[in-house]
Formats: C-alpha cells, structure tokens, sequence
C-alpha cells in the first residue's frame, strides 16, 4: 500500500478479514477523515492499495478449520498483483478503483481474488512509479511486460538477487531521467530468502 503525501493518516484495524474489506474500509476511513464525502470538500486525496491477506494452512490443531487455508486473497485498488508458479507468471489487475478521493464511490465493493498457495509460489505487489517510469529510446514506460519478462528469468533466484536485479533494471530503464513516483516492490513467497 502506498500513502498519499502529507496526509500524516495512519489506517490501524484490529482485525483483517478480508482483503477486500480492508480496501472498503481503508476507502470509508480516508474519504471521511478528509471530509471527502461531501460535495463542498476542500481536498481531494487518496491513494491505490494492494492487500494481500496470506491465511495459513490448516494445521488441525487448535483452530478453526477456515476455507480459505492455504490461499492467499488479494484486493487491489488500480493495484496488480503477479505471482510466480515455477516459471510461469500470473497477473491479477485490481479493480479500477482509487481509494479515498471524492470521485471515489464510498460504497464501492472491491473484489477477492484468491489464489491456492502451492509450492514454488511467489508474489509481487508494486506501486505504478515501477510499470510507468519512462526511459529507454525512444522513451516508453517501463511496462508490464517488461516486469513479467524478468520475473520469468529471475523469478526462481533467492529474494536478495530478485531485488538487485529488479533495481538495476529500473535503474538502467530509467536513465539519466527523473524518477516520476514512488517506487515500491514487495515480494513474498517460496523464493529462497539468500544464496544458498
């Protein structure tokens, strides 16, 4: 998730139940807090959002059996999410919805994805700076493809390479250019966490 700049607001809940509750609410929360929910508003802030909410699998022990063990469910909000199953690379496109701005429906329902988590299964979230960074020649952004072209051939290697690489390739796209947003990447999963 990234923050919109200078709105100092911290989302805190006590319970995640729902990635796409935690979108729903986080919009309900931003839009109110900035009494963006009215027609006499004097802001207009918000963000995009990816939540993934990563359940366990059920182990029989002392819990509840829970149908979503073993999955993890995402919600995005003009977020993706790519995930890596051996070689081949999946993407789920968030809704086409922003969180929080006054053009935003305040009851707006945002959609689970769920996916099986099985073995050799990684994830990725990243905020648009990474996908829309200009560069190359002629200047074009950085793109989706380009990014799943790289997780295909890096995908397999521990988290620490998988991040120098993915920097060195935003880096060299990007040239002598401006960095044009925020730049976030987050990866979990069965990728090793160091050389091994």
């Amino acid at each position: 998730m990234h923050r919109t700049r200078g709105s100092g607001c911290a989302y805190d809940h006590d319970c995640l139940f729902g990635s796409d509750k935690n979108c729903e609410e986080l919009n309900v929360f931003v839009k109110t807090t900035l009494h963006q929910d009215t027609r006499d508003a004097l802001s207009d802030d918000g963000l995009d959002a990816a939540v993934c909410f990563v359940c366990p699998p059920f182990s029989g022990r002392k819990q509840e059996k829970n149908d979503d063990a073993g999955n993890v469910i995402f919600a995005g909000a003009r977020l993706p999410l790519f995930y890596t199953i051996r070689n081949e690379v999946f993407f789920i496109r968030g809704d086409r919805k922003s969180i929080g701005y006054k053009r935003s429906d305040l009851n707006f329902v945002f959609s689970n994805h769920t996916i099986p988590v099985r073995e050799k299964t990684s994830f990725y979230m990243l905020t648009d700076g990474f996908a829309d960074q200009l560069g190359g020649k002629p200047r074009h952004s950085f793109g989706r493809k380009r990014f799943i072209r790289l997780l295909k051939t890096f995908g397999k290697q521990p988290f620490e390479k998988q991040r120098d690489v993915l920097l060195q390739a935003f880096k060299d796209y990007k040239g002598e250019g401006e960095r044009q947003d925020d730049v976030t990447v987050v990866g979990f999963g069965d990728a090793p966490c160091h050389n091994e």
